[in-house]
């Protein structure tokens, strides 16, 4: 299977954001700190989260929504479960004639989507959001008493 990440880091290359010895540096330190090449590059600084979530979405071939710039109804954190919303990285943006659009960690994801749509009870329609500003946002709009575990780098790390 083809990492979209990957494909990802080739279109930054491509466009000249980042360099083949940015990417060797950030591949060391990724088997160093057992983190994901795409953190890696994020946290040396060498590439923006923003940035790369752009690319994500660009190479996914789906919208991106910066969520600094959208004016959040908070009301919306009730439409989707806390659960599911934590687990999946998922927020509904807006609903409009039956069709919510949800921003997403991975919009590609089929099972995330799947589980997103089930528990709306409607067409999604999914744009990619920077992961860590969308796990900020759903723990600023759900209950604090909630169990589930926020997203944390953790999540990231390289299986063993």
């Amino acid at each position: 299977m083809i990492d979209p990440d990957r494909i990802a880091i080739q279109d930054l290359i491509q466009r000249r954001r980042l360099n083949d010895q940015d990417v060797n540096r950030a591949a060391r330190h990724s088997d160093v700190d057992q983190i994901t090449l795409a953190d890696a590059l994020i946290e040396l600084g060498l590439i923006s989260a923003r940035d790369f979530a752009i690319a994500r979405a660009r190479v996914r071939e789906v919208p991106f929504v910066d969520l600094d710039s959208f004016e959040i109804n908070p009301a919306n954190a009730a439409l989707i479960p806390t659960d599911i919303a934590k687990k999946f990285g998922a927020f509904t943006l807006f609903s409009v004639d039956g069709t919510a659009t949800v921003g997403m960690a991975d919009p590609a994801d089929p099972f995330a989507l799947d589980r997103v749509q089930r528990a709306l009870h409607a067409q999604v329609d999914p744009v990619l959001c920077e992961p860590a500003a969308l796990a900020a946002l759903i723990d600023r709009h759900t209950p604090a008493t909630d169990q589930t575990a926020p997203h944390s780098k953790s999540e990231h790390k390289k299986s063993a």
